[in-house]
């Protein structure tokens, strides 16, 4: 009987994630580029979706598009991100091919396009928020309401990450630098 139960549990999740990739994935990240946060998302898409299921794909996102690196990037780092492109043969076949483009080619995610080759800032929120908890706090009210919505939303970890460096994180890193 455990057999089956594990099966049916494999099989549900299964079935949520290939929903989730169906209905909301795409919606998720096109609204976090929009400048949401994760609770207006929650807010805004029309079949539910749990609040933490969002903040996941937005820290995974994050993390594909290398704005966020969980390892210190080396000095000639670049990010690399693959899209697909449509092509149609002399008979009218269509098919994708996968094609390598690095961030500078295109677009950094929610960031300054003019950059070329942007820089990371060492950021320990994860550290801040869970050894001194009063700290993190006092330091999120100096901020406004989306850069403090853009801290608490994502699942910072305890080690230091490396965020790509532009003006929404130099901001917060301004207000977390200060002592007071």
């Amino acid at each position: 009987m455990s057999s089956d139960s594990a099966k049916n549990k494999a099989f549900n999740k299964a079935l949520d994630n290939f929903t989730f990739d169906m209905a909301g994935r795409g919606a998720v990240r096109h609204l976090f580029n929009l400048g949401m946060s994760a609770a207006e998302i929650h807010d805004e898409l029309l079949y539910p979706v749990p609040a933490e299921k969002i903040r996941e794909e937005i820290w995974a996102y994050l993390l594909e598009n290398g704005v966020i690196l969980l390892d210190e990037p080396d000095e000639d780092h670049k990010t690399v991100r693959y899209e697909f492109v449509k092509e149609t043969n002399e008979y009218g076949r269509v098919s994708f091919r996968r094609v390598e483009k690095s961030m500078d080619e295109g677009a950094a995610v929610g960031g300054n396009q003019d950059r070329k080759a942007p820089g990371y800032i060492k950021v320990e929120f994860g550290k801040l928020k869970y050894k001194e908890p009063e700290e993190f706090e006092r330091k999120l009210m100096k901020l406004d309401r989306c850069d403090r919505d853009y801290v608490t939303d994502l699942p910072w970890p305890l080690q230091p990450v490396w965020h790509r460096q532009d003006e929404r994180i130099e901001r917060i890193m301004k207000v977390f630098a200060d002592p007071y």
